[in-house]
């Protein structure tokens, strides 16, 4: 579903499905006898439901600042003979909030093409709708900026982009991601640069 009023861009995309015989990973609540091995999956199956929406928003004010919001919600579950077993499924994402605002700082001066520095903000909520033997994963909020160009020096074309992600060095785990039954978190701050050079016509 999407909406377009006057510079606006709405953008909602609900699902819904339903499996007969969904197969996944269950934790097993048994430790592998390895160092640092962890819990052992086993696969399993089950009827499942899995539903949620996806919305996006976008805007572009001023003709140089462009800001974009967008929120991601799943809700699943097994479906059995018992109300009371029917736990959501393993590795299940949170509620995700994201945005990000650009501004165009320079346009077609000189040599440099545009010149633009951008902001951006995740928010990802608690998430205790848990499978058996899974460990609840505590929220985060993270934190990036970048600066990108688009540069030309008498036909020679460059694009240049410096991106800072995780600013806070926030500690945070992945509820999808298997480090984090060994309590290894994701990656701290990480600042990148790259140049693109593009060549033929």
């Amino acid at each position: 579903i999407s909406y377009h009023p006057k510079g606006w861009n709405f953008e909602l995309n609900p699902y819904f499905y339903y499996f007969s015989n969904y197969i996944f990973l269950q934790p097993s609540g048994v430790f592998s006898p390895l160092p640092h091995g962890g819990q052992i999956y086993k696969y399993s199956q089950s009827e499942a439901m899995l539903t949620g929406a996806e919305l996006k928003i976008e805007k572009k004010f001023w003709d140089r600042l462009n800001s974009f919001v967008s929120v991601e919600y799943l809700y699943n579950r097994q479906i059995t003979s018992s109300s009371s077993t029917d736990y959501p499924l393993p590795f299940s994402p949170p509620m995700v909030f994201f945005t990000e605002w650009s501004y165009e700082l320079i346009k077609n001066k000189g040599f440099v093409e545009s010149l633009e520095i951008s902001a951006d903000a995740k928010i990802a909520s608690k998430q205790d709708r848990i499978a058996q033997n899974e460990e609840i994963t505590d929220g985060y909020t993270i934190f990036g900026a970048g600066i990108k160009s688009e540069l030309n020096f008498n036909g020679f074309r460059a694009n240049v982009l410096l991106t800072a992600d995780n600013l806070t060095n926030e500690k945070y785990f992945n509820h999808m991601s298997f480090y984090r039954a060994l309590e290894i978190p994701e990656m701290g701050r990480n600042i990148q640069l790259i140049v693109r050079i593009p060549f033929g016509k």
